[in-house]
This record gives C-alpha cells, sequence and structure tokens, in this order.
C-alpha cells in the first residue's frame, strides 16, 4: 500500500481525515521545479520510496508517483476530473477540445475522431504517408551530412508533416505546425498565467482557426482519412468551436510525442549498445514501450479531485484539490517492475503509464508508435547503416513537463538510400 512504503515525514497540508484507517499526505517541499528539470529520476526514486503521494507547494496540490495509485485515479472519472472550475488552461489554449470533457461530452468527441487513428486507417493510408514523409526527411539529413542534429532536420519535419496530414491540413508547412504546437503547448501548461504565454498562444489559436474554417467545404466534399473528415462526417456533428479545438489539441501535443521519441530511441540504442541494425518489426514495437517507458516525452498530467474527500492507498486524497500524476516515476516503480531503472526492451510486458490511462489514455498513441517504431526507426537504419549518436553520455532529456532531448547529433557510416 502507498501509505505504507516509507515514512510520511513532514507537515502536512491536508491533516483532515474521514476514514480511520488513511493518513494524510506528507509535505514534500525538497520537491521544486529546478529539481524536475534537473534530476527527475532522482526525485522519482525518493518520492516512490517515502512518500509516493504527498503535497508539494510549488504545485499547489498533491503529487501521485506511483503506477498502481495513477492508475486507480485515471481509471476512476467519478473521483477524478480533468476539468477545473475556472475552465483550465487548455480551454483558453486550444478551446474546448475532447481533453477537458468528461462523461458524455467526452465520449462523443473521442468517438468522432477515432476512424482517424485507428489501426485499420493506419493500415489504409498513414503508413504510405509516413514512409513518404520519411524518405523526404531522410534525404535531407544526409544531405546535412554526418554531425547534423537529428532532431531538428528528421525528427520534427516528420512528425510535424505526419501531423499536418491526419488532422486535415497536409499543405501546411513544418514550420508553421511546430510552431503553433509550441505555442499552444505552452499555452495548455501556463498555469503561472504568464502573459507573454497567452499572447503567442492566442495568436496561434487566430491563425489556426481561420485555415480550419478555410479547409471544412473542401474536405467535407473531398472526404478521406483524416480527423478533419472523420468529424465532418459524424452522424451527430461537433459545433465548428469543438471540431476546431480537436484539431488544434492534436497540432499542440501531436508533434512533441513522435518527434521526441524517435531521437530518444536513437539515443538509447547507442547509449544502451542495442543493435538496431538488425531489429525486426517486433523488436522495434518493444523498444518503443521501453523508450517510452523510461524516457516519457511526458511527464505529468494534471487532474482534480471531485468529490468529498476519499482514500486512495491509504493516503486521504480531500475534495476539489489539484492533483499531478508523475508518469516518469510510474514508470520506474519497482512494485511494478523488475529492475526498473534498466533499459531492456526484452523486458516482461506490464504496461507503461507513458500514454496515460482510463478515458482520457492518449488517443493518438497507436498512431505515433507506428510511425516510429513501423517507419520512423527502420527506414533510419536501413539507410544508414551504423546510425548512431555522437556522444549519448553528454547529453540527456531536459523539461519537468514535456522532457526532451536539446539536440542530437548522429553520424553513420554510409549511406544506403532507395531509389526513387
Amino acid at each position: 500500500m502507498l501509505g505504507q512504503r516509507g515514512p510520511t515525514t513532514g507537515t502536512s497540508l491536508f491533516m483532515s481525515t474521514n476514514i480511520e484507517s488513511s493518513v494524510p499526505a506528507p509535505m514534500a517541499d525538497w520537491v521544486t521545479m529546478d529539481h524536475l528539470v534537473a534530476d527527475p529520476e532522482s526525485a522519482a526514486e525518493r518520492l516512490l520510496r517515502e512518500s509516493p503521494i504527498a503535497f508539494v507547494p510549488f504545485i499547489g496540490g498533491l503529487l501521485i508517483s506511483s503506477y498502481h495509485g495513477i492508475q486507480e485515479m485515471m481509471n476512476d472519472p467519478a473521483k477524478h476530473t480533468v476539468v477545473n472550475s475556472d475552465g483550465g488552461t487548455t480551454d483558453r489554449a486550444v478551446g474546448p477540445s475532447l481533453m477537458r470533457r468528461e462523461g458524455e461530452q467526452h465520449v462523443r468527441q473521442r468517438k468522432q475522431i477515432m476512424p482517424s487513428l485507428r489501426p485499420s486507417a493506419v493500415e489504409r493510408g498513414w503508413n504510405k504517408v509516413f514512409s513518404r514523409n520519411a524518405q523526404k526527411r531522410l534525404r535531407e539529413l544526409v544531405e546535412a551530412g554526418p554531425g547534423a542534429n537529428l532532431d531538428r532536420v528528421f525528427a520534427r519535419p516528420f512528425a510535424a508533416d505526419n501531423l499536418a496530414a491526419i488532422v486535415g491540413l497536409p499543405n501546411l508547412t513544418h514550420e508553421d505546425v511546430v510552431r503553433w504546437s509550441h505555442a499552444m503547448t505552452a499555452g495548455s501548461a501556463n498555469i503561472f498565467d504568464d502573459a507573454a504565454v497567452w499572447v503567442t498562444s492566442d495568436a496561434a489559436n487566430v491563425e489556426l482557426d481561420a485555415i480550419i474554417d478555410g479547409a471544412i467545404p473542401y474536405v467535407r466534399d473531398h472526404p478521406d482519412e483524416s480527423m478533419l473528415s472523420a468529424m465532418l462526417r459524424a452522424d451527430d456533428q461537433l459545433p465548428v468551436e469543438a471540431i476546431r479545438a480537436n484539431v488544434k489539441l492534436a497540432i499542440s501535443g501531436g508533434v512533441n510525442e513522435p518527434q521526441h521519441m524517435v531521437v530518444n530511441g536513437v539515443w538509447a540504442f547507442t547509449k544502451y549498445a542495442v543493435d538496431a541494425a538488425d531489429a525486426d518489426a517486433a523488436t522495434f514495437a518493444r523498444a518503443f514501450d521501453e523508450v517510452a517507458r523510461l524516457f516519457p516525452p511526458i511527464s505529468m498530467i494534471g487532474k482534480r479531485s471531485r468529490t468529498e474527500g476519499y482514500d486512495l492507498d491509504g493516503v486521504w486524497i480531500p475534495g476539489d484539490t489539484t492533483l499531478v500524476t508523475f508518469l516518469l516515476a510510474a514508470n520506474r516503480d519497482p512494485e511494478q517492475y523488475d529492475r526498473p531503472t534498466e533499459f531492456d526492451i526484452d523486458r516482461e510486458r506490464k504496461g507503461i503509464m507513458s500514454f496515460g490511462s482510463g478515458p482520457h489514455v492518449c488517443a493518438g498513441s497507436n498512431v505515433a508508435k507506428a510511425a516510429v517504431a513501423g517507419v520512423a526507426w527502420p527506414h533510419l537504419y536501413a539507410a544508414l547503416p551504423g546510425l548512431r549518436a555522437i556522444d549519448p553520455h553528454v547529453v540527456a532529456p531536459t523539461g519537468w513537463v514535456f522532457r526532451s532531448l536539446p539536440a542530437l547529433p548522429v553520424t553513420w557510416d554510409r549511406v544506403v538510400l532507395p531509389e526513387d
């Protein structure tokens, strides 16, 4: 049980309990933003050992770190919600999307985008799109030569190209997609209400609203596999503001995860001496799960308790409290995984928390895995024998919510590009 793992030291701000067996959450004022940016792994290890549910002052709520605690929370919408009383930063950043909806509203919106994200859609069309985009960006990587930054030259434009097609706006440039994604992601994470962040995020909204509105008539008359087309074909079509919001939500989060997974994988394969050159499809699929487990592109997700208070694994959770799930910690929980800090693509499959769980599990995780493990990595290693990160022990992921390698210079032994 979480409340029995270690000492609950410190003074808690949640001293009142309504269930006799529950204990108040301890204070973990040693957890700071700087700590989570610089060394989240050590913070995760200490939290899991001492206080898997703890009050963290700079967050202003409870930080939940254990795999079981996060799983229980994400799978129980009766007790937890993604909806904030003030609408939340994500509604401000992208609009009334499915990300901040619960119950029937969430089910309705999610159901309308899923036809474009199912494995059948990947097989019917997206794999060809991904392959075409990978070949285009591979040639640019070759032109840049050994020492090129894999993130900037290949992974970022590859992810942006794919996303533009998936949402139904294939003529967008990757530069614009990345710019809008960064602006709206920053808005969604703007819990400290930085006015400058809102200026950039609001401007991205205005630009994208105009582009989406301009695309709707064409996409309605020329249906395809895209998210925009799927929503426009739905029998109970959503209001246009919700259609816009879900396209913008996909853009805000749909670049970072596949982009960072491409880079994190090449870095990890080099650092841990994985022979990716001879990997088959099943090996790359297992590797994707292990890279995502140990180096998740998103480290934390916020929720809120909505009951009068309840017990979660022996700890009292007050009602109407900010709850932040520490996904990186859950993926390293020794009660869930053997040798949790070791990189092992052949480890027993036990599920990971990198893409969430429950009703709000990431809708695009299947597409991201197909693009990265099914296309990007195989294309890279087939075209560039000897592909490897330069000095993989010098670089490491950074960031406290969205974690990524700031750059990854790579080299290779020779080039084997397929004929056009």
